[in-house]
């Protein structure tokens, strides 16, 4: 559009005036055209990207957590095995206090950066999540069942309990976790801030992998040389990174 508009100004203009101006505005063009082809790529990546995440909190929203693994970065196998991560992770679903994720908003960094195998960036997301954690009255054991009702029943206890809970949940989540119970149950609405990372390697497509719980001698063995490389100098704020 700009280049049809240039042309349309210089046919107006007189064959005197034309030796003058053509070649400013010619070069003006070019670099335009230049920066917009450059752009073609990143916009193309980007959008491949946003499709993936629009994809994985599908997954994450419906539940399917074996489905969820297919996202993960393979290399964090090498760490635990996919069988092994996904038993744990069916216990925990199972489990009464379950966590459901109630919405995940993503977004991320950009540019998104290139190395020699593919590109990856830096995903921010938030994750709101309820949480039952009222404890279960075992029938086996009528004593603790006893200390369970009495605890429930008791507004200080109760609160000592609450007290206990979103501390544990801000240990094992996150210091910024936002942690908050529903009036006088014990029901609990949880919000994690916190950013994983997003390769796309040989274009196999997008994979996340969380570093947080990651030793960095480990990482050292997961991620490739060149990310871990960039990731020391520019997010230095996170626990990931360490000595070698």
């Amino acid at each position: 559009m700009k280049k049809s508009h240039g042309i349309i100004v210089l046919s107006l203009l007189s064959f005197s005036c034309l030796s003058q101006v053509e070649a400013p505005i010619s070069s003006a063009i070019t670099q335009v055209v230049e920066k917009t082809t450059a752009l073609l790529p990143q916009n193309e990546t980007v959008k491949s990207l946003n499709t993936a995440l629009d994809s994985y909190k599908r997954v994450l929203l419906s539940g399917k957590i074996e489905k969820s693994l297919d996202y993960a970065y393979p290399p964090v196998f090498n760490i635990t095995p996919k069988k092994s991560i996904l038993e744990e992770l069916t216990s925990i679903k199972n489990s009464t206090n379950s966590p459901q994720i109630i919405d995940v908003d993503q977004s991320a960094e950009l540019p998104i950066k290139k190395y020699s195998k593919g590109f990856y960036t830096t995903i921010n997301f938030t994750m709101d999540m309820v949480m039952d954690m009222t404890p279960i009255l075992s029938e086996n054991n009528p004593q603790e069942a006893e200390e369970i009702q009495a605890m429930l029943e008791s507004p200080q206890e109760l609160a000592k309990f609450k007290r206990y809970m979103r501390q544990m949940l801000k240990m094992s989540m996150g210091a910024d976790t936002e942690v908050m119970f529903k009036d006088e149950s014990l029901v609990v609405s949880v919000k994690k801030q916190d950013s994983h990372l997003a390769i796309n390697e040989d274009n196999k497509g997008w994979r996340f992998i969380d570093l947080s719980p990651i030793p960095f001698e480990q990482a050292k063995g997961i991620l490739p040389d060149e990310i871990i490389k960039e990731m020391r100098n520019d997010f230095k704020n996170t626990h990931f990174v360490g000595k070698e």
